[in-house]
């Protein structure tokens, strides 16, 4: 999964001003264009230790603008920010731990901080987090992975159905059920997973028409109640 960049934080009511860096003013330059500027706002503002400029020093240093791209130095950011209880900061911190971005891969540190960005409502984090506890491929977490999974999956968030719906396809974490699968790829598929029409292809391989009818009249159900009791 290719990390999800939260937006810049923007609170336009704060008037952060410190040393001659304005939140405000690296702000308004980010969204005219001029990284520069915005880099060197920015910067200052951080030397001071505000958490939202180490954040949005973190998003500068990922996405290469106005400086060279540089992983190692946004997970410096990102991991202050963090440290500092900027919550966006939490997801791609746990997201740079799980997938080996500008640090070495770990399982364990990339749970905590998704597992913090999950309870403040972060509905991505849910669906790391299930790929997180599938990567360590024991019992105990394939089972932890398909309670993150579900919990994505009914707030609506396509990945997180994609991934219930592959975890009920294998019979990883839960009992196989081809019936479920399809359900949940169906749902998948409307949010736009891009890999769940090929598990729909698969599965319907394996289903009788009659049960292919079943499981989209429960998707279409399912959609229509909002994911409540699906």
């Amino acid at each position: 999964m290719i990390k999800v960049i939260a937006g810049f934080i923007i609170f336009f009511g704060w008037g952060v001003v410190c040393e001659g860096a304005d939140l405000r003013k690296g702000l308004e330059a980010y969204e005219n264009g001029d990284f520069t500027r915005a880099l060197d706002e920015f910067r200052q503002l951080a030397g001071q230790g505000l958490s939202l400029a180490k954040y949005n020093l973190g998003v500068m240093y990922d996405n290469g603008h106005g400086v060279s791209e540089d992983d190692k130095a946004a997970f410096r950011w990102f991991s202050e920010a963090a440290e500092d209880g900027v919550s966006e900061a939490w997801f791609n911190l746990g997201e740079m731990y799980r997938s080996g971005e500008g640090v070495k891969v770990d399982l364990s540190e990339a749970i905590k901080w998704l597992e913090r960005a999950a309870l403040s409502e972060d509905d991505d984090a849910y669906y790391s987090l299930g790929l997180a506890f599938e990567a360590q491929n024991a019992d105990e977490s394939l089972s932890k992975a398909f309670s993150w999974y579900l919990i994505g999956a009914e707030a609506g968030h396509a990945l997180s159905q994609y991934g219930l719906a592959n975890l009920y396809a294998n019979g990883s974490g839960v009992d196989t059920n081809y019936f479920r699968a399809y359900m949940w790829a169906t749902l998948s598929s409307v949010g736009g997973a891009p890999d769940a029409g090929r598990l729909k292809s698969f599965l319907a391989k394996e289903m009788t028409r009659s049960e292919l009818d079943v499981a989209q009249n429960a998707a279409a159900s399912c959609l229509e109640m909002a994911y409540i009791d699906c």
